[in-house]
């Protein structure tokens, strides 16, 4: 009996709860007050109260008629199995006054059938204020409306199927979190947004189901990003977007849209911002009726792109890792207009975007593309189209004819944009200077020219031949230069905007004048320099740039973060009043041959090594040399400021220009010398090397010879790591220092001299000889000194020294010269005494007369293989190691008595 008891308790909600109340307040009143509900048509109230179990029903025995309001209260929620307006029922109204504070929300475990016009009122007009819900699991939906808005539309659960069986408006907006639904070719519309995004994680999202079967679907914007692989779209269909975020492809299988028609908006230049977006989907055909910019995410595929205006500007974003690709089939594009309008496509937030072909080729016509590459694979045609920026692969077949406008001024407004104010070889009205044709201000140019804020001047060859006066081009916003550039001296610039060259192919750039801002924007193209270059500043965003030995002063030299930024030095010199940028990081992929240019520049920066020639620095501030290691033939220190090294540097002359120049090496930094380091600063202001660290100093590293760190230089906390010598005989030794000897130079004649060969081979050259070992230049004469020494510090070229001119010594001493050293004497050479020890000399050439004595000692080896090598004594010292004479054939040794 218990158990029968607990049956019967387990069925009574079905029998209590599966009813239909009939609404019979014919003056209107709450939905939710029992007293307007009756469970029989046209009966009395207070027989119930609708919920999920209940079919509400509006009929003709409700007795409702216009002007009378059904209310769904602020705040509340109400919930019904199927809700059924019935024919002649009236022409009432739902007034819905849900708000931002308190929403209101119908949920429909069922059905939802209008069989007649009724109204529906929002009081709070918002997408939240109001919602109509479908949440019936496993269980069909049929909505009929005859199109009434239903303001806020959701259907909720992944079990169920949803059946338009009319049109579907929604003005706030339509969201499906999951399950199937079928609008049998009925149209959904909604002024908000068109939803496909459930609450579930990433890993377990409902499953989606959209089938349009030839629907028509408006709505502002078309959302799916976030529907992790779960959204499938059947069926034909077009879309009427503003904005379209698809779902990206989560799956081998790329999700495939039929027809969308992409309507006016104007995306702003945040990345996220785009007309379209939608990668890894395939689209069989797109419709831009969009007038201006359509921004479209990379690395989706269109079969059929049809572009209705010629302003459009398709632009290609492959920004936050997108792919910057498109796959297309065929482009349909309108005609050319009479001067040379037509559509765009360009790249954003990347430095280049590819178009791929879908088929085995891609044409398209009367189109302009910038810093557009063709695909890798299939052909690709351009047909009376224009080629800008970093633009290539394409081949161009039917192109357009240019034509040269000249400045005239005839409105007499200076406005570059007024197309009055020019002529033009083809007497064509009506138009503009386009990126075909040429623009010349000549001698029968009259007049200042304006290029207004907004306007898109451009032009392909940019040539500035009056030399009859001045005018000035006033630039408000950038002139866009796709070809070459000729001004003369009369030229004249002012404004805000820039001279932007973005043509493709090769160019030249001969200016007499000082140019304003400019800025080179093509990956691939050559530009060369015909003459010196004056210009406001530099910006490299793209160019192979040849200063062809011409120089170049600039306040500012900067480069963008993309790869094709190739520059050609040769013999130039570069004076930038500011920054000098060459690389902004070690990854881009560029050229620099600096040839033997020189480098002149407040501020310095390379994010990425190259071996340069000459850098002056003429810092005003402490300006640090960071990021990467580089190499210089000579670094010039010509400013008022500290410099700063932390990381390590090779250069061949490390020089200090003058007063106040200070050098400072970061903790553990080495600084490669191969040269010498001089100081050209007064003795009453020394220039400046020190560490930053002393208990971590940086070191001096010479791997071959001697390091000679002439003129007066302060020194402090320096280690010197030299194969030879560490000299600096004017240097102030301040206090830390390591491997490197102070000693002055001395003045006396009479004091040894010591071969340092930091010059050449020639005997004669005073700068070979030095008063220290491995030291300094003295720049005294080897003729007649008292003693020269060869030694251990000494450096040969070719491992020789040559004596030219008939000279006289006192000595010559050879010590620890170990290895074969080839002493070539050229004329007469007369020497008071010839020593070697623990060396191996190899006499050739000329007659040596020894006026004394000639002492072989330590193991050395005389080389004999001159004319005549003559000594009062030769001599063999007794150390205990055998020395050797070799003595060549046609080579005589000889000893002369006393």
């Amino acid at each position: 009996m218990k158990n029968l008891l607990i049956l019967v308790f387990t069925f009574i909600p079905l029998s209590v709860f599966s009813q239909t109340l009939y609404w019979v307040n014919k003056s209107g009143g709450n939905f939710g007050d029992p007293a307007n509900w009756s469970q029989t048509s046209g009966g009395s109230g207070n027989e119930g109260v609708p919920n999920s179990f209940t079919d509400v029903v509006f009929d003709k025995n409700s007795g409702l008629a216009a002007g009378v309001d059904i209310i769904f209260e602020e705040g509340e929620d109400y919930n019904v199995r199927s809700f059924v307006v019935d024919q002649f029922a009236g022409a009432f109204t739902f007034r819905f006054e849900g708000s931002s504070f308190s929403s209101t929300t119908l949920t429909i475990h069922q059905n939802l059938e209008f069989k007649e016009d009724v109204l529906m009122v929002y009081v709070n007009p918002g997408a939240f204020n109001n919602q109509i819900l479908f949440d019936g699991e496993e269980i069909t939906h049929r909505i009929f409306t005859l199109g009434q808005d239903l303001n806020h539309v959701e259907f909720r659960h992944p079990n169920a199927l949803y059946v338009q069986d009319s049109d579907l408006y929604a003005t706030a907006r339509i969201r499906m979190y999951g399950g199937e639904w079928f609008t049998q070719g009925f149209d959904v519309r909604t002024e908000g947004d068109l939803i496909f995004q459930d609450n579930q994680s990433s890993t377990d999202p409902y499953p989606k189901e959209f089938n349009t079967s030839g629907s028509s679907i408006y709505c502002q914007e078309y959302f799916a990003k976030f529907v992790y692989g779960s959204l499938q779209v059947n069926g034909l269909h077009t879309i009427h977007v503003k904005t379209f975020i698809g779902n990206p492809s989560q799956t081998t299988v790329p999700t495939l849209y039929d027809k969308i028609v992409l309507e006016n908006y104007e995306p702003t230049f945040l990345v996220e911002d785009n007309n379209i977006d939608c990668a890894g989907c395939s689209f069989n055909q797109i419709i831009i009726e969009d007038i201006n910019a359509t921004k479209i995410g990379g690395g989706l595929e269109i079969q059929t792109l049809t572009i209705n205006s010629i302003n459009s500007i398709i632009k290609i974003n492959g920004g936050n890792g997108r792919d910057n690709t498109i796959a297309l089939g065929t482009v349909n594009a309108p005609s050319t207009g009479d001067c040379n309008q037509m559509p765009i496509i360009e790249n954003i937030h990347t430095d280049i975007a590819e178009l791929h072909a879908a088929n085995a080729s891609l044409t398209l016509s009367r189109m302009k593309l910038n810093n557009i590459q063709a695909g890798p694979e299939g052909s690709y045609n351009l047909s009376g189209g224009i080629l800008t920026g970093s633009s290539s692969g394409w081949n161009i077949v039917n192109q357009l004819p240019s034509n040269t406008f000249y400045w005239r001024n005839y409105s007499g407004n200076f406005l570059w944009d007024d197309w009055k104010n020019w002529d033009n070889d083809m007497d064509i009205e009506n138009c503009l200077p386009s990126e075909l044709d040429d623009v010349v201000i000549d001698n029968n140019s009259a007049g200042n020219i304006m290029i207004p804020a907004n306007y898109d001047a451009k032009c392909k060859h940019f040539t500035w031949i009056k030399n009859n006066g001045l005018i000035t081009l006033t630039l408000n916003e950038d002139l866009n230069i796709n070809g070459s550039l000729l001004s003369s001296k009369f030229a004249l610039f002012s404004g805000i905007g820039k001279l932007r060259m973005k043509g493709v192919g090769s160019f030249s750039i001969e200016s007499n004048a000082t140019l304003p801002d400019l800025c080179f924007e093509s990956v691939g193209t050559e530009y060369k320099l015909d003459a010196d270059l004056d210009c406001n500043s530099l910006l490299f965003e793209g160019a192979d740039f040849r200063t062809n030995g011409f120089d170049i002063t600039t306040n500012s030299w900067r480069v963008g973060n993309n790869d094709g930024n190739n520059f050609y030095f040769g013999s130039s010199i570069i004076s930038v009043q500011g920054l000098l940028e060459l690389a902004i990081n070690n990854g881009v992929a560029q050229i620099i041959e600096p040839g033997t240019s020189s480098l002149i520049c407040q501020d310095f920066k390379s994010f990425k090594h190259y071996d340069f020639y000459d850098l002056r620095l003429e810092n005003s501030n402490s300006f640090t040399l960071s990021l990467y290691s580089y190499s210089f033939n000579n670094l010039e220190l010509n400013g008022s400021a500290l410099v700063k090294i932390d990381q390590d540097l090779e250069v061949n002359n490390l020089l200090f220009m003058k007063e106040n120049t200070e050098l400072e090496l970061g903790s553990g930094v080495e600084l490669k010398v191969n040269q010498g380091i001089e100081s050209l600063a007064p003795s009453d202001n020394p220039a400046v090397l020190n560490s930053l660290n002393s208990n971590d100093k940086g070191t001096l590293i010479k791997s071959s010879g001697n390091l000679c760190l002439e003129g007066f230089l302060n020194i402090e906390n320096i280690d010197a790591n030299t194969e030879g010598i560490a000299h600096a005989p004017l240097g102030n030794n301040i206090a830390g220092n390591s491997g490197i000897i102070f000693t002055p130079l001395p003045t006396s004649q009479s004091v040894p001299l010591y071969w340092i060969g930091s010059t050449s081979t020639n005997w004669a050259t005073r700068s070979n000889w030095s008063s220290v070992s491995g030291g300094c230049p003295t720049n005294f004469n080897p003729h007649n000194r008292p003693k020269l020494i060869f030694n251990e510090h000494s450096q040969y070229e070719n491992n020789q020294v040559i004596v030219l001119a008939s000279t006289t010594t006192n000595e010559v001493e050879f010590s620890n010269v170990t290895e074969e050293f080839t002493f070539d004497n050229r004329v007469s050479l007369n020497l008071g005494k010839l020593t070697l020890d623990h060396s191996w000399v190899k006499f050739i050439g000329s007659d040596y007369n020894i006026d004394t004595e000639a002492i072989i000692r330590n193991g050395s080896i005389l080389d004999a293989s001159s004319n005549e090598m003559t000594a009062r004594q030769w001599l063999d010292s007794n150390t205990g190691v055998n020395s050797l004479i070799i003595i060549r054939p046609g080579s005589t040794i000889r000893q002369l008595n006393n």
